[in-house]
């Protein structure tokens, strides 16, 4: 099965998805209420919305680099179900998904301090979730989750800092040549962070590592409490409390917001250790985890060559996230 923007821009594609998703709703009763439509198209993937008995319908297919994303719902339904979206369908032949409509993102749901509160109310479910898969992390690396475990990240460290160097071409600025060797100097500094992380409370689980608003619903007229976690083509086995990473971003880089929701994503992992000791924790994986986003936008990234059609912003994304390593605090760059 061909991926990729081309391929998934085609009207082969669609019409191909189009039939899956008929054969999917037949065989439970339903049908489509209208057309098919793709509705996004990046490097990473694609995703195909359809009206239908049943509510709308989602396809989702992965990039190469990330059709783990299919390999690993019947863990996360298995440890908790009433916090994901269950797929409707796998075809693990041509790497789709089909999920149900589970709501509106609270990003398109609310904003200012509602869409702060509203996903203050969901961190301890996200929580709790993790807490369930803390388990399943060697599962979920055999099944192609990226470990990002601490004692992993020195030598993860060396590999995003290659990478990105292998991409840097006769029209990179000296500015970027400059920033990266910035960020290389910082290596035994952050090798210290990472042994020091090793000893931290609570063991490595799923890290969603892309947590913010798009990436969290209630469903209609469902409250917080119901919160359901999705999009997980960007997970990573790692030390839980890096994916207070995106915080940043959900509280438009307030402290006191920040703080707010980080307390209450800790607040299931109380019996852990003392607040201070959680507080720290956060910092150190949150630190570390910095390399594990540059690197997942590295792999995002591979299908962009010099020439593509691309937002610079998705180009610089890599180098971007890996100079998050020179900020004092955990919630600068991500």
């Amino acid at each position: 099965m061909q991926r990729g923007v081309g391929a998934w821009s085609s009207p082969a594609f669609l019409d191909a998805a189009t039939a899956w998703i008929d054969a999917v709703l037949a065989g439970r009763g339903g049908e489509r209420a209208g057309p098919a439509e793709l509705t996004r198209v990046r490097h990473w993937g694609a995703i195909v919305r359809a009206p239908s008995s049943e509510g709308a319908v989602w396809l989702k297919a992965p990039a190469e680099a990330t059709l783990f994303e299919l390999g690993i719902y019947d863990v996360l339904a298995a440890a908790a179900p009433e916090r994901i979206l269950e797929p409707l369908a796998i075809d693990h032949e041509r790497g789709w998904v089909l999920l149900p409509d589970g709501g509106e993102p609270v990003g398109e749901r609310l904003s200012g301090e509602e869409r702060v509160a509203a996903m203050v109310a969901a961190m301890p479910r996200y929580a709790e979730l993790q807490l369930a898969l803390i388990p399943h992390a060697e599962e979920l690396v055999a099944r192609g989750v990226d470990d990002m475990r601490a004692a992993r990240m020195p030598a993860r460290f060396e590999q995003a800092i290659d990478a990105i160097r292998e991409r840097f071409g006769p029209e990179t600025p000296d500015s970027d040549r400059g920033w990266l060797e910035r960020i290389e100097a910082e290596r035994d500094r952050y090798v210290a962070l990472c042994r020091e992380l090793e000893q931290a409370p609570v063991s490595a689980s799923l890290d969603h590592n892309d947590l913010h608003y798009e990436n969290v619903i209630f469903g209609p007229g469902a409250a917080a409490a119901d919160a359901r976690f999705f999009d997980w083509g960007d997970a990573v086995v790692a030390h839980p409390f890096s994916s207070l990473l995106m915080v940043s971003f959900n509280a438009a880089d307030d402290p006191a917001r920040i703080e707010h929701l980080r307390d209450a994503y800790l607040e299931p992992f109380s019996s852990y250790g003392t607040h201070a000791e959680l507080v720290a924790a956060v910092e150190l994986a949150c630190r570390v985890g910095k390399v594990a986003r540059a690197l997942t936008w590295l792999r995002a990234t591979t299908a962009i060559r010099p020439g593509d059609d691309t937002r610079d912003y998705f180009r610089r994304a890599p180098l971007e996230s890996l100079s998050g390593v020179l900020d004092a605090e955990w919630f600068g760059r991500t």
